[in-house]
């Protein structure tokens, strides 16, 4: 029911609320975000309710509830009906620019004290609370006991290159240029990648959590490396393994899914090893442990690149918990104190934090530019779910980037020499037909 009053040169539109509830809930948004001034957004349910921060804008972002009962059951039960699950079983949909939540989420942040339990924290801790109660049915991509992986990557490889690119790089991309087409960057990251590294004709490269071998391929071809890669899953392993076949790279690269604690290498079989795939992330408590496994396989003065996302040291709570419900990221200082403990030299240290965040742009808006095709063609589109969780996963980690609460690093770590002035003894080539028996 509505009506509208005139008055002398103008005229107001009265909504008449359907509920009492319908008013309440209209009033305790309008009075937490009067202070708001940043992007427009509206919060909607398909069953009649609305409600917009501003009247004279349009609203960059909306997201849609299926129902009142939908958006209030996210205060009702929040330990179970949360907003991250509610998304995942298709009841909460996300339209228009999804970093315009951003800013929500930031003012929301800095307003919610004294709001536990109420609707509006509830809504506005929107991309905060994405994912971190995502469950799938099992654990998807576990390369080793080290390594834990936010979604599934056992999708069809279709779905990842539709948003990662041809490359298939999972990985933070490298912006030169503010115009620069994002494969560029992302050969630029590789290429890069492999000059931290100093990698050179016959160097042996271990890739942990290679994903779909976009690092592995690289370095054998354009710095003729014998590279061996270790894929999150079976799946990967399988994609990794065809791409190299159809590169005719067979001789220099090889690629498997294992655990590297039940089945270690042997001890200084690697000059360089790179773990940068960023989906990929070893826990805090677990860390010390992998840094000095990782210190086992190389040789004296081998180096190890890692991505890290780490912690601010002003952040009071976990920055990310997607990857797992008890994952509290550790800031920089406590990374680099694992390193020094695992008995690595520490020959690097970078900020990736501006080029994660647009690279993470540049794959939430293609993800969703390729899932509103698919649905167009089907409007039940399969791995529906996959394609949620991966989306939660991604705005998640760049709202906490952009708050600062998450950074990622780039450290470059070394083994020291057996002894001060000593020089690495002369090695033959390593041909990839005799790899996997001498790095057993």
């Amino acid at each position: 029911m509505s009506h509208e009053a005139l008055e002398p040169g103008r005229s107001t539109f009265y909504k008449v609320p359907v509920r009492p509830s319908d008013a309440l809930r209209a009033l305790e948004f309008t009075a937490f975000f009067r202070d708001y001034r940043g992007t427009a957004f509206s919060v909607r349910t398909l069953d009649g309710w609305s409600w917009s921060s501003s009247t004279l804008r349009t609203p960059a972002f909306v997201a849609t509830f299926r129902s009142r009962d939908r958006l209030d059951a996210v205060t009702g039960d929040a330990t179970e009906a949360t907003l991250g699950r509610i998304f995942l079983d298709g009841d909460l949909d996300l339209q228009g620019d999804l970093f315009a939540l951003l800013s929500v989420a930031e003012y929301t942040l800095r307003h919610s004290e004294g709001l536990s339990g109420s609707l509006i924290q509830t809504l506005g801790r929107l991309s905060m609370e994405f994912s971190r109660r995502i469950r799938p049915g099992r654990r998807h991509g576990v390369l080793s006991s080290w390594h834990c992986v936010p979604c599934p990557t056992d999708l069809p490889v279709q779905f990842f290159e539709s948003w990662l690119g041809s490359l298939l790089a999972h990985s933070c991309a490298l912006f030169r240029e503010p115009d620069e087409d994002f494969l560029s960057a992302q050969r630029n990251a590789l290429e890069r990648a492999c000059a931290f590294l100093t990698l050179e004709r016959g160097d042996r490269l271990l890739d942990v959590a290679c994903g779909w071998g976009s690092l592995l391929l690289y370095a054998a071809q354009s710095r003729q490396a014998e590279v061996l890669g270790i894929a999150s899953s079976e799946h990967q392993a399988e994609v990794a393994a065809e791409r190299i076949g159809r590169s005719g790279l067979l001789r220099r690269c090889s690629v498997e899914h294992r655990d590297l604690r039940a089945a270690p290498y042997r001890a200084e079989c690697f000059d360089k090893i790179a773990d940068i795939g960023i989906f990929e992330q070893v826990k805090p408590s677990g860390l010390g442990g992998y840094l000095a496994s990782m210190q086992n396989l190389l040789v004296p003065g081998g180096l190890l690149l890692l991505h890290r996302m780490t912690s601010a040291r002003s952040a009071g709570a976990p920055a990310l918990r997607s990857l797992d419900p008890d994952l509290v990221f550790q800031p920089l200082s406590a990374e680099i104190a694992s390193a020094e403990s695992a008995g690595l030299d520490v020959v690097a240290v970078e900020s990736l934090a501006h080029d994660y965040e647009q690279t993470l742009r540049v794959w939430i808006d293609r993800l969703r530019q390729g899932w509103m095709r698919d649905k167009m063609r089907d409007k039940s589109v399969a791995h529906d779910r996959g394609r949620r969780a991966w989306l939660l996963y991604l705005v998640e980690t760049a709202t906490n980037l952009q708050t600062g609460d998450l950074q990622v690093h780039r450290l470059l770590l070394r083994r020291p020499v057996c002894r001060r002035g000593a020089t690495l003894p002369f090695r033959a080539s390593w041909p990839m037909r005799n790899r996997l028996s001498s790095a057993q």
